[in-house]
């Protein structure tokens, strides 16, 4: 697997990969010290060469099965990809963190070729889901927020828009940071809220 980031949001991805029976990591970083030392942590936490920091996506695409976009290439003011899509080819899986815009220009490009793509939103709903559990002590319904995600018309509104409907169980409103966003959440009732008892 590629994984092109190695910053907070990277490190945490590049964390799991190993329980979601990824057997190899490659990381290039545009600070390759930071690729370096994720890969270093990531190699001792597996007790195994798991993790290797490279310089460029080029050198093992042709190795790899697919690609996890951990930079923020693809947001609205970091425009670009991460890596080069001409790199792609249909046995390549494509996922992205970049939860604003749903479709970013990666996964655009990468449908011509024919590769499997998933998009960020799972990481903006599973943020705010746990965020919502923390400030409520109430179970957040990641079900019914992924498909509320998943019916937004691009270009998505603000995350605040997004989480409107499914967070609080009052008319109070609550500004938090989460990650690298912050969230402004607003609910008009209790039957509006996406909480499982």
């Amino acid at each position: 697997m590629l994984q092109p980031g190695a910053g907070g949001a990277g490190a945490a991805v590049a964390q799991a990969c190993p329980a979601l029976g990824v057997g190899r990591l490659y990381l290039p970083d545009a600070a390759p010290g930071r690729a370096a030392q994720l890969a270093q942590d990531l190699n001792t936490r597996a007790g195994r060469p798991f993790a290797q920091a490279i310089g460029h996506a080029a050198e093992v695409t042709r190795r790899i099965s697919g690609l996890i976009n951990a930079t923020p290439m693809g947001m609205a003011d970091h425009q670009g990809t991460a890596p080069d899509p001409a790199l792609l080819d249909p046995r390549h899986r494509v996922a992205e963190i970049v939860c604003f815009p749903l479709e970013t220009e990666l996964l655009r490009l990468a449908r011509a070729p024919g590769c499997r793509r998933l998009d960020g939103g799972g990481m903006a709903v599973f943020q705010a889901a746990r965020a919502s559990e923390l400030f409520t002590g109430r179970r957040a319904d990641r079900a019914r927020m992924l498909a509320h995600v998943a019916t937004m018309p691009p270009p998505c509104p603000p995350i605040h828009t997004v989480l409107a409907r499914g967070i609080f169980v009052d008319r109070r409103v609550a500004r938090a940071p989460i990650g690298f966003i912050s969230i402004e959440i607003i609910a008009p009732d209790v039957r509006s809220c996406g909480f499982t008892a």
